[in-house]
C-alpha cells in the first residue's frame, strides 16, 4: 500500500477576509491530487489531477505543494474577487462575530500539585480553548470549534462539557505523567531511647 502524502492547509487573509486553501490526496482506486479554495465554508474553486498508480511519494508531495501554491497565486491576482464586493468585505452576508462566552477558571490540586484550569472562547476563530497548568507550565492544551451560528447558550453548555471533560481525565490520572514531581521530606524514625 502506497503511504498517503501529508496534505496542506493555509488560511490567507486578502482584501479583509480569510481564505482556507485545502490540499490533500484523495480517492483509493482513482487517486488524485485535490487543492479547494474555501471562503466561509463555502467551496469557491477545485483543482484536481489525476494520479498514476506508479508514482512515487516525493513526486505526489512535489505535485500537491505546486498545485496548492498556483491556487494562492490565483487568489493573490484577484481571480476569485468577484466573490467580494468592491469595498472588499464579502458579497457574501457576513455572520456576524458576537461577543465571547465568559471564561471560566479553576482551581484544583491532583498529588500535591496546584492545578490551574482555564477555558476561553474566541468568537472570531469559533473554538473553544481549554488549558490545563501548573504554575507556568502548560500541561495540557485543547482545542474544539463549533459553528459560526451556534447560540451563545449553547457555545456556554459546549465549554462547561468540555470543561467536565478534562476535569474527569485529571480525576482520572490521564495527566499524571506530566505532573511536576513534588518532594516531601520524611525525617528518619528515632531509635528507642536506650534502656537506662
Amino acid at each position: 500500500m502506497v503511504p498517503v502524502p501529508r496534505g496542506y492547509n493555509h488560511d490567507v487573509r486578502y482584501r479583509g477576509q480569510i481564505f482556507h486553501v485545502q490540499s490533500e490526496v484523495s480517492g483509493h482506486d482513482r487517486r488524485q491530487a485535490c487543492t479547494q479554495l474555501f471562503m466561509r465554508g463555502a467551496v469557491l474553486a477545485t483543482e484536481r489531477t489525476a494520479l498514476p498508480d506508479d508514482v512515487a511519494e516525493a513526486e505526489v508531495q512535489a505535485l500537491l505543494r505546486t498545485q496548492h501554491k498556483a491556487v494562492l497565486r490565483e487568489l493573490c491576482r484577484g481571480t476569485f474577487d468577484a466573490w467580494l464586493a468592491p469595498t472588499g468585505e464579502s458579497a457574501i452576508t457576513p455572520v456576524p462575530v458576537r461577543p465571547p462566552v465568559a471564561p471560566r477558571q479553576l482551581a484544583l490540586k491532583r498529588r500535591g500539585v496546584a492545578l490551574e484550569l482555564t477555558a476561553a472562547d474566541d468568537p472570531e476563530r469559533c473554538e473553544l480553548r481549554i488549558e490545563v497548568r501548573a504554575g507556568r507550565d502548560v500541561l495540557a492544551t485543547r482545542s474544539v470549534g463549533y459553528e459560526p451560528c451556534d447560540p451563545p447558550e449553547q457555545v456556554g453548555a459546549l465549554l462547561d462539557a468540555e470543561i467536565e471533560a478534562m476535569m474527569a481525565k485529571i480525576r482520572r490520572g490521564g495527566l499524571d505523567v506530566r505532573l511536576p514531581a513534588v518532594f516531601v521530606f520524611v525525617p528518619p524514625p528515632i531509635p528507642p531511647a536506650a534502656a537506662r
